[in-house]
C-alpha cells in the first residue's frame, strides 16, 4: 500500500537534492516551463511548494506544485501563478488510483485563497484536474494588462514567435484558469469553453 504525504516548508528540506530534482523535471516535461533549482528552492523557503512523497518508496518524491508570485496587483491583491504541477507517471490516477494531482491543487488553492490565482497550461490533463477543484477557464484577455504580461512569457522556441503577447496558442492550445475568487474579484468575465479536451 502506498503512504502519500503532502510536505511542506521545512518538512521537506531534509530531502537532499529535491530542488535539483523538480528542476530537472521542469526541464524534461514538454507542458512545464524550464525553472532554476535556486527559484525553486527559494519558493519552498517562503512556503509555497507543495511536496506529494510516497513514505512506503524511501520518500519518494511522486509530486509537485507551486506558487510563483508574478509581481503585479491588482486592487492591492497580489498574483499568484500555479507552476510545477507534477505527478510521476507511476503514481498517476489511472496506475493508482489516487488523485495526488487534484489533492495538490486543493492544498496550494488552500494557502492562497485571499489572494489572487492563476494557472496556464498546455496540458490536457492538467485542465481536466483544474475543473474538478473549481477552477475557472477564461480568455487571456479577460486578465489585466499586467497581470498577461508577467504570466505570457514562454520563450520563442515553444511557442514559435518572439513576442509572447502575440502567442499563437493563447485560448486554444494554452488556457488560463483562474481561482473562483480571482474571477469573482475580476468581474465575473465570460466563463470559456474549454478546448482541445
Amino acid at each position: 500500500m502506498r503512504d502519500i504525504a503532502y510536505l511542506r516548508d521545512a518538512s521537506f528540506c531534509a530531502l537532499s537534492g529535491w530542488a535539483e530534482y523538480l528542476s530537472a523535471i521542469t526541464r524534461r516535461e514538454p507542458h512545464l516551463l524550464a525553472q532554476s533549482a535556486e527559484d525553486i528552492r527559494a519558493c519552498g523557503r517562503a512556503g509555497l511548494v507543495i511536496l506529494a512523497v510516497d513514505r512506503s518508496a524511501d520518500n519518494l518524491i511522486v509530486g509537485s506544485i507551486s506558487l510563483v508570485p508574478l509581481n503585479v496587483t491588482t486592487d492591492g491583491r497580489p498574483w499568484f501563478e500555479l507552476m510545477m504541477v507534477y505527478v510521476d507517471e507511476r503514481y498517476r490516477f489511472p496506475i493508482t488510483g489516487l488523485d495526488i494531482v487534484d489533492e495538490l491543487h486543493r492544498r496550494i488553492a488552500h494557502l492562497n485563497d485571499s489572494n489572487n490565482l492563476l494557472s496556464t497550461t498546455t496540458n490536457p490533463s492538467e485542465v481536466k484536474s483544474g475543473i474538478r477543484v473549481g477552477m475557472i477557464h477564461v480568455s487571456f484577455t479577460a486578465l489585466p494588462p499586467n497581470v498577461r504580461r508577467a504570466t505570457c512569457i514562454c520563450p520563442a522556441d515553444k511557442i514559435g514567435v518572439a513576442d509572447p503577447l502575440t502567442c499563437p496558442q493563447c485560448d486554444c492550445y494554452c488556457v488560463a484558469r483562474v481561482s473562483r475568487e480571482t474571477w469573482e474579484r475580476l468581474g465575473c468575465p465570460p466563463i470559456e469553453a474549454y478546448p482541445n479536451l
